[in-house]
C-alpha cells in the first residue's frame, strides 16, 4: 500500500478532532477552525492541480478514514443534542412547566395581516 495513505488517515483523524473542538468559543476552538480551513484550502488546491491526487481522492484509502471521522463527529454531536433535549424535558417535567413551542402565533404582531407580515406593508 502507498505510504501516503497513512498520512491521509492521520489527516482525517486530525480534521475530525478539530471539528469537535471548533464549536468552542475559546483559543482552542479558534485554532481548530483555522487549521481545518487551512487544510481544506490545501486539499482543494492540491486537488485542482494534481490529477494523481484527484485519483487518490476517489480511493477507499482516502475516503474511508475521512468518512469515519465525519460520521463519528456527527454521531457524537447528535447524541449530545439528544441528551440536552432530554435534560430540558426532565427539568420541565420536574418544575411542572411546559416546553416552549418553536413556532408560536402568540408572538405575532396582530396589527398586520398575514400577507403584510410575509411581504411587508405597502407604502402610501
Amino acid at each position: 500500500s502507498d505510504p501516503s495513505c497513512g498520512i491521509f488517515a492521520l489527516l482525517a483523524e486530525c480534521l475530525g478532532r478539530n471539528i469537535q473542538l471548533a464549536p468552542f468559543n475559546n483559543e482552542l476552538g479558534l485554532r481548530a477552525r483555522q487549521t481545518n480551513e487551512a487544510v481544506l484550502r490545501l486539499l482543494s488546491h492540491r486537488h485542482t492541480f494534481s490529477s494523481a491526487f484527484q485519483e487518490f481522492c476517489r480511493t477507499p484509502d482516502f475516503l474511508e478514514p475521512l468518512a469515519q471521522a465525519l460520521c463519528l463527529v456527527h454521531d457524537e454531536k447528535l447524541q449530545r443534542m439528544q441528551e440536552q433535549a432530554e435534560k430540558q424535558r426532565q427539568e420541565k417535567q420536574r418544575t411542572g412547566t411546559r416546553m416552549k413551542r418553536r413556532g408560536s402565533l402568540s408572538e405575532v404582531d396582530t396589527s398586520e395581516t398575514p400577507t403584510e407580515r410575509f411581504v411587508g406593508k405597502e407604502e402610501d
